[in-house]
């Protein structure tokens, strides 16, 4: 992943068929290497026009996280500037608190995300009473 680091990518329609791809690629390895020991699973993986999106889930409490990397033309910040939260299902983009962590350490964040004793939701229903 570092060879991307500062990598500038071309605004161009074709060339994101050739090094955005193989980008994505890369970016979907690294984030299965982080969280393969944690027995994660990528749910789901959608690379935009120079974005990449995608969710997490833990098998053992079915809990998932969702993960954005923004605009990577926007080159030495993309790879520390990457959003993290908590997401009810692989189909909610709008779900819990942002966080905004640093390739390095995405594995362990969504750990952090996904291994909570009560989930955002759950806390947000009882400090409203609702349970």
């Amino acid at each position: 992943m570092k060879k991307w680091i500062n990598y500038i990518f071309e605004d161009y329609e074709s060339r994101i068929k050739s090094d955005f791809s193989d980008f994505s690629d890369d970016l979907k390895a690294e984030i299965k290497r982080q969280i393969q020991d944690f027995g994660y699973e990528i749910k789901k993986y959608s690379t935009g026009y120079f974005f990449i999106s995608g969710f997490v889930y833990n098998p053992q409490n079915g809990r998932f996280a969702y993960f954005n990397v923004g605009d990577v033309r926007d080159t030495g910040i993309w790879h520390n500037r990457i959003l993290v939260r908590e997401a009810r299902s692989d189909k909610d983009y709008s779900g819990g608190i942002n966080h905004f962590v640093n390739l390095d350490s995405i594995g362990k964040e969504l750990q952090k995300i996904l291994e909570r004793s009560k989930s955002e939701f759950e806390r947000v229903k009882v400090s409203r009473g609702a349970i």
